[in-house]
């Protein structure tokens, strides 16, 4: 019963790992997040700590970040292309500093710096209140 387990559980990371994109005709490929784009969307999930000023007053949107890359994949330079304030454009650089390395963009076989825009949004998720259930007792 384990080994089915561990064999279905082997498949299913099998099925959940991300390819990396196909390289176009001159072999070059674009940066990615090492893990793609759902790795990166469990790390912002986990490290962005929401500003309080914007959280007091409501204030969601989107951060839109311009990162330049080293060959290395480490990011050298971002900058908020189009941002929000309320401490959310800062708290989205801190973000994209405190990623881990990328996957370098290719030219061929040689890894090249390059830059990327990715988008950070900021959403307040409201906890709905619980419904109370009522009980029902029939008597036969």
């Amino acid at each position: 019963m384990k080994t089915v387990f561990l064999l279905f559980a082997m498949l299913l990371s099998q099925m959940n790992a991300q390819t990396a994109p196909p390289a176009d005709s001159t072999g070059s490929r674009e940066a990615r997040y090492a893990g793609g784009q759902e790795q990166m969307d469990v790390f912002i999930t986990r490290n962005l700590q929401y500003p309080q000023y914007a959280f007091n007053r409501h204030i969601e949107g989107t951060v839109t970040i311009r990162i330049s890359l080293t060959a290395e994949g480490t990011v050298l330079h971002a900058a908020v292309q189009r941002g929000i304030d309320s401490g959310c454009d800062e708290e989205a650089l801190r973000l994209v500093y405190a990623m881990p390395n990328w996957i370098p963009a290719m030219e061929g076989d040689r890894p090249v710096a390059s830059e990327t825009t990715i988008r950070i949004d900021f959403r307040i998720h409201k906890q709905q209140p619980q419904k109370k259930m009522k009980t029902f007792c029939r008597s036969h």
